[in-house]
């Protein structure tokens, strides 16, 4: 997927917003509330847009089936700037994974979509509490 990689400069704000609109109304159907908190200073981080698209509506849909059938079914999804980085987190109040499930997390392809962005990703989560996934990519200042 995507092995041709076009880094530039994309706002992670305004990619997140919309994939919210694409989906908000069918994870409303589901029972699923969003909240975010986007920061203002968060504007810009390099990356390929296509693959950034497909990490996020990867784990949006995870995070997603994570909440199926919970009454109070929550995704929260937090951008940020630290210092010279963005700070995306998506925080689901799901099922959680256990330590296989974390590593399985990644098999599927996100570790290395993330790999080429030069970005991180982590994943927190304990079983019945939640997941955690936090992502970390280059901030730029064009």
């Amino acid at each position: 997927m995507y092995e041709n990689q076009k880094m530039e400069s994309v706002d992670p704000i305004s990619l997140m917003e919309g994939l919210i609109a694409a989906i908000e109304s069918d994870f409303s159907k589901r029972g699923i509330r969003i909240f975010t908190s986007f920061d203002s200073r968060a504007t810009k981080c390099s990356a390929d847009p296509r693959t950034l698209h497909q990490v996020f509506l990867s784990l949006l849909s995870n995070a997603a089936d994570a909440v199926e059938g919970k009454s109070d079914a929550n995704i929260f999804i937090g951008v940020s700037r630290v210092g010279e980085t963005i700070q995306i987190k998506v925080v689901d109040n799901g099922a959680g994974m256990d330590e296989r499930q974390q590593k399985d997390f990644f098999r599927p392809g996100i570790q290395k979509l993330m790999a080429s962005t030069s970005g991180g990703i982590s994943i927190e989560s304990a079983l019945e509490m939640g997941t955690e996934v936090s992502l970390l990519l280059e901030a730029r200042n064009d």
